[in-house]
């Protein structure tokens, strides 16, 4: 069986310059036979009007199962809006943390239909089949699995102000050439978008994450 991405073309080298030339683009993985197998996805997923969060609870959950293809998560955005002040002023902090050893499924919250929210790069790419969920008015039920910060995870802190309404927005994970190591998911590993402060009572928080990711070939990845 022979994998590839397109025309095979992996860069080239400008014949003048010397410079490596890459297009920045989606890629289409194939099979020989022309059958599409992955791709590349988007999303936006937003959380119910969550309040009274523990620190740690899960706001998103993404879990990989599939054995023949690799999933890589590629950029995690946020938009953050406060529509009820807390009591007290206090800090509000996300993180993103990669989870591995996922034998079963986080619960709760609510799953996410991919066929119907999620946006292929182009229409010939295979369904996504990465299993995903978002927190309603109450957290995700972490399962199965073991947390580890140390790999791909950073914190950010939201920068709401303690009077409604408040807006904030940033960044958790973006692939950076030379800086950021590519996030990959085998089967049975995935990723958290945690609350990390206790939030305090009154207060509500409404969450919205933009996730890019692509699912690619095995074959195609490096140990």
């Amino acid at each position: 069986m022979i994998l590839e991405d397109n025309d095979g073309t992996k860069a080239r080298i400008d014949a003048t310059l010397k410079a490596l030339r890459v297009s920045l683009r989606g890629h289409d993985w194939r099979l020989s036979d022309g059958t599409h197998l992955g791709g590349d996805y988007s999303g936006f997923f937003t959380t119910g009007l969550t309040t009274t969060l523990a620190a740690g609870a899960a706001l998103f959950s993404g879990r990989w199962v599939n054995s023949d293809r690799v999933g890589v998560l590629t950029r995690v955005r946020y938009n953050a809006v406060l529509s009820t002040a807390f009591g007290a002023a206090q800090e509000n902090s996300i993180d993103l943390v990669r989870v591995s050893n996922m034998a079963q499924p986080d619960t709760g919250g609510t799953a996410i239909d991919l066929g119907e929210t999620c946006r292929k790069d182009r229409a010939n790419m295979a369904p996504s089949l990465m299993n995903m969920r978002v927190a309603s008015a109450t957290a995700v039920g972490a399962g199965a699995g073991s947390v580890e910060e140390a790999f791909a995870m950073r914190g950010d802190v939201v920068a709401l102000a303690n009077t409604a309404p408040a807006f904030a927005k940033g960044v958790l994970y973006d692939i950076l050439a030379g800086v950021e190591q590519p996030f990959t998911m085998r089967a049975l590993e995935g990723f958290r978008i945690r609350n990390r402060i206790v939030q305090g009572a009154t207060g509500v928080i409404t969450y919205t994450f933009e996730i890019d990711w692509m699912e690619v070939p095995a074959a195609l990845v490096a140990v």
